[in-house]
């Protein structure tokens, strides 16, 4: 903004009086700077959106730019002069923020490489070499550069960072390639280690920063995702967030004493728990208390915690169900559920019941619950529980300001509950018999057209033509289920409704077990199960040379049988 050293503003007009530089002290959330003038964006790193601040602020480019503890300041390199010009970023009285530039003593450079440590000691890398610049205001040696030491490893590298909690640089390089993490000895410049991230593709990490928790966040240029990366367990680096903003001469810094906040789930991975599987998780507020939870409270997470109990979250105890806590009560197959969810703050609850034990809750009817408004402090719902076998099962449910949220992945705020549940199921078997059934698209023998249902039906062996429905019909579309066969090992009929595997009882009960791997969606005719428990599908209305054999335990196509020739047929029966 101004340029005490010469007495002129920053584009070259006379400067009317010395302007008064108020420190900016700890935002709650990083800075962006870009371009030439320089100007200032706002990065949500849990988003990675990027969002005006300030434009124009410096006539050249600040890059190199760190916070600096010791004055609330953020400094950075004036890498367009390169005349050994650093640039100071504060606000003025009216809180606007400004730009001052001052020359350094024994410097002659710039960098786009930089950050400042715990004893405001400005790190400007040029190749291998790195020019130490004291900005501790209470120092002898403030603006003096005061020292310079050679790399003990070349490292390309955009950007890096220091680590309040170690006291140690870390920079990942840029280009293709294997992308290291580095770990830098800031006193003599030896590289201590150095980590495969996983990363691939070609990176530029143009912005890098600490928060007080000792997590490093790495900023892309040229995708504009952010990666996290826990330096204190193997270095793992996960993508964090995608804001898709891609950036050129830039850098970034943010108060190390900043703490990037979650609340983080506990089912198991299959779920989505942890980052690294887009687990479910709702941004806390940096500073002050959340507003907006289930239950009691609302914990902070630095990642999620998979357990097979789900019970590492202090606060799941949001929602009862039957006038019952949650977590590990049990819930009867075919009956009604009445939920009672406890809930602080304006916000919309989302849920979901893996029904069918199978690890996701992607199949039909999980979603028990969507944008449920709060009214009154506890949002009420009643659903029926779907037919089911006895298994053990999870449940999630999040509650946030956020409309249309997914099981799994980012939230603005809010919190996520997730709970250890038993189903006592209400299925029946069969007895093994010479009885006959089919299925149909109507109740057989009553002259109903297609009633969007498909009935099972037993068939009257002594009374030709003449059928018995078998209990409620099943909701469907395209013709319904098909594929009928009836399975030994556990006296249960199955059935497909596309690639959809049914699970059917004696009293025309209907489970949805989920889809079939490796099976398309094109719904199959002829179906039938051989002594050891395989179901095998085929006929899809044409003439087929193909014959899938079935896993129903992994739900999934274990052989692919080709025929000698094509054939139309539309059932089967194996003899065995």
């Amino acid at each position: 903004y101004t340029n005490e050293k010469n007495g002129l503003n920053w584009d070259g007009t006379a400067r009317e009086a010395v302007e008064c530089i108020l420190p900016i002290n700890c935002l709650p959330t990083a800075l962006m700077f870009q371009n030439k003038p320089t100007d200032i964006n706002l990065l949500d790193l849990t988003t990675g959106q990027l969002n005006p601040f300030v434009d124009n602020i410096f006539i050249n480019n600040v890059n190199g730019v760190g916070y600096n503890v010791k004055d609330g300041f953020f400094w950075g390199s004036d890498h367009t002069s390169n005349n050994g010009t650093i640039v100071q970023i504060g606000k003025d009285l009216l809180g606007n923020l400004v730009a001052k530039s001052y020359q350094v003593t024994n410097f002659t450079g710039s960098s786009y490489v930089g950050d400042i440590d715990s004893n405001g000691h400005l790190y400007l890398k040029s190749g291998n070499l790195v020019d130490v610049i004291d900005l501790d205001p209470t120092s002898t040696n403030y603006l003096t550069k005061i020292r310079t030491f050679t790399l003990s490893t070349s490292i390309n590298t955009a950007d890096w960072a220091f680590n309040a909690n170690d006291n140690l640089l870390y920079a990942i390089n840029s280009g293709n390639g294997v992308k290291y993490l580095y770990k830098i000895d800031p006193i003599t410049g030896t590289i201590l280690s150095k980590t495969d991230t996983k990363l691939t593709g070609n990176r530029g990490f143009g912005a890098n920063f600490f928060d007080a928790n000792g997590f490093l966040y790495s900023y892309d240029n040229r995708t504009g995702q952010i990666f996290r990366t826990d330096i204190a367990n193997n270095a793992q680096t996960v993508l964090f967030s995608s804001g898709g903003n891609i950036v050129s001469l830039n850098d970034g810094a943010m108060c190390t004493e900043l703490t990037i906040k979650f609340d983080f789930g506990d089912l198991p991975d299959s779920y989505g728990t942890t980052l690294n599987e887009n687990g479910a998780r709702h941004s806390l507020p940096s500073v002050g208390n959340p507003t907006i939870y289930m239950g009691n409270n609302v914990s902070n997470e630095n990642d999620g915690q998979p357990s097979d109990n789900a019970n590492l979250d202090a606060y799941d105890d949001g929602v009862e169900v039957n006038g019952t806590a949650l977590q590990g009560t049990t819930l009867n197959a075919g009956e009604a559920l009445s939920f009672n969810v406890k809930v602080v703050g304006n916000g919309y609850l989302s849920a979901w019941i893996d029904w069918n034990g199978d690890g996701d809750f992607n199949d039909n009817q999980e979603q028990i619950a969507q944008n449920i408004s709060n009214t009154s402090n506890t949002i009420a719902f009643t659903i029926t529980a779907p037919s089911n076998k006895s298994l053990t099962s999870y449940a999630r449910f999040r509650y946030s300001s956020e409309l249309d949220l997914n099981a799994t992945g980012y939230a603005i705020n809010g919190e996520v509950e997730d709970y250890k549940i038993a189903i006592k199921g209400n299925l029946q078997p069969f007895t093994c018999s010479d009885t006959l059934y089919l299925s149909n698209r109507s109740k057989l023998g009553t002259g109903n057209q297609d009633s969007g249902q498909t009935w099972l039906h037993q068939i009257n062996r002594d009374t030709p033509y003449s059928y018995t429905p078998i209990g409620d019909g099943y909701t469907s579309d395209n013709g319904g289920y098909n594929a009928l066969g009836y399975n030994v090992q556990d006296n249960f009929m199955y059935a497909l409704y596309g690639n959809m595997l049914l699970k059917i009882d004696k009293d025309g009960k209907v489970q949805e077990m989920g889809t079939i791997a490796g099976l398309d969606a094109q719904q199959l005719y002829a179906g039938e199960f051989d002594r050891n428990g395989y179901f095998y599908a085929s006929g899809n209305g044409g003439a087929s040379n193909t014959l899938e054999k079935i896993d129903i335990a992994q739900r999934k196509v274990v052989q692919t049988i080709t025929l000698s020739q094509s054939v139309r047929f539309w059932d089967m029966a194996i003899d065995e």
